[in-house]
This record gives structure tokens, sequence and C-alpha cells, in this order.
């Protein structure tokens, strides 16, 4: 560049050599998420089979305890057991239900989706972990009306955001259990003119500065510890895939300043015609 001095041409040319590295790595970190997100998008099909499968271990596990409950008559401590495995089986018969009506629903072929109840869908979401949150003593708050109607979406779309957005809400509180001991999780949805929002809030430990930009990041993740997740070690795509679907239907997803005693919230907002 004409009028540059020496020094400043140096200066030009090693600023853009950072760049052009810096723009090669992210090229190549995407090139390795895609390829990532691609490989596990091929389990789909295993979430299909293991559905099934799951109902023909739930079969047999109804004729044994059948078995066992005329055997535990005389046997108090087998009874206790018993009770166990029953209250169990029923978590997982309603994961199970869940599940299947989940799957279904993406293969609606509906052209135009009806609105759904955001308070029937939000609270059948959480009752799929009450016991979860029952034995870790986290208060879960749905504090929608009757009448919030959601837009109308997919069913498999508004159900799968405010699935992951509400178990991302129980890892976080989990997590947060030695600073507040008395963990909450509030879940809020509401209608203004053009926008249907739907927030959910925790008090967990927060997110530092620094990794609120890649939180949105294909893999990364923040609560894989077993302990901390009601779904298993997390894969880091909850939040990645919540963005992007949000995003497709023309809506969009933020992390907002959190209502008072709780550390983090995410506000979904779907668009909608007024009336």
């Amino acid at each position: 560049v004409p009028g540059l001095s020496a020094h400043d041409r140096e200066a030009v040319v090693t600023h853009f050599t950072t760049l052009s590295k810096q723009l090669d790595e992210v090229k190549e970190y995407y090139q390795v998420s895609t390829s990532r997100l691609e490989m596990m998008g091929l389990l789909g099909v295993m979430a299909g089979f293991v559905t099934h499968e799951m109902q023909r271990v739930l079969n047999g596990l109804d004729r044994l305890l059948e078995r066992l409950r005329r055997d535990a008559a005389r046997d108090k401590e087998m009874a206790r057991m018993i009770s166990e495995i029953e209250e169990t089986r029923d978590a997982i018969v309603g994961q199970l239900d869940y599940s299947t009506s989940f799957i279904g629903s993406l293969h609606d072929s509906q052209s135009k989706p009806d609105p759904i109840s955001a308070r029937g869908a939000i609270r059948l979401i959480v009752r799929q972990f009450r016991q979860f949150t029952q034995n870790r003593g986290i208060q879960v708050k749905v504090d929608v009306n009757e009448d919030v109607m959601s837009p109308p979406l997919p069913r498999a779309l508004y159900n799968g955001v405010a699935l992951n957005l509400y178990t991302n809400a129980l890892k976080a509180a989990v997590g947060g259990i030695e600073a507040d001991p008395t963990p909450k999780v509030i879940v809020k949805a509401w209608n203004e003119p053009n926008r249907h929002v739907l927030e959910v809030a925790d008090t967990g430990v927060g997110i530092p500065p620094t990794l609120r930009e890649r939180i949105w990041d294909p893999l990364f993740t923040t609560t894989s510890a077993q302990d901390y997740n009601p779904l298993g070690s997390g894969m880091g795509l909850g939040l990645t895939l919540v963005k992007k679907i949000v995003s497709d239907v023309g809506g969009h997803v933020d992390l907002v300043t959190p209502p008072p005693g709780f550390k983090t919230c995410f506000r979904v907002e779907f668009r909608r015609k007024e009336g």
C-alpha cells in the first residue's frame, strides 16, 4: 500500500497472517464438528430400536413382578424391593410413552400443524423427570396460564426445544447444590401480540462470561458429569440444535438476565400472528 512505512507494512502483514491462521483453525474446527454431528445423527435409528426393545423388556418385567408379588407375601424385604422396582418401572413407562409419542410426531403428515397447549406440553415434560427432581430436592415451578397456546409449530419441535432447555436446567441445578441446597427450576411461557415466549431459569452455578458464546458450539458441554445429568453423559448438542431449529422457523434463543434468585435463564421467542 503506497505511503505505508516498512514497519507499518510488516505490522499489516503480521496481522493478516494471524487472521488467516485463526480462520483456518475455525474452518478446521467446524469441519470436525460437522463430521461428528453427522456421525451422531446415525444414532437416530438406534433411538427407535431401543424404544421398541424397551417395551419387550417391560413386558417381561411385568410378568416377573407378578410372580414375585405372590412369593413376597411373607417377606417384607422382598416386598420393599418390589415396590422400588415398580416405582422405577413406572418412570421408565412414562419415558417410553413420551419417546414413542415424540418419535411418532416426527412423522406427522399434517402440512399445517395446529397450535398446542404450552402448559400441557411443559407439564408433560416436567412429569417425565418427577422422580429425578424429587430424589434430588429440586423445586420445579411451571408458570404458564392454561390458555397459552404455542404458534402453529410441529409438536416435536416445540416439545424438543422445551425438553432440551428443561433438562439443561436440571443438570445445572444439580451442579449448584453445594452453593444452593434448595435448587430451583422455573419454566414460563406467555404470548405477546407478535411472539410466543418460553423461558427456563435455574439456580445452578451459572455460565461464566467467557463461556457465554461457546455454549452454542457443537459438542461443547459443561454438564457431562454423570451425577449432574438426568440423561447420562451429555453430547453437547442440545443448545446447538435448539438454536438452529428455532432459527429455522424464524425465532431466536438467547441467554438473558435471570429472575431474582436464579443464576441462568434461556429465553426462546417464536413469531406469531396477532389475534
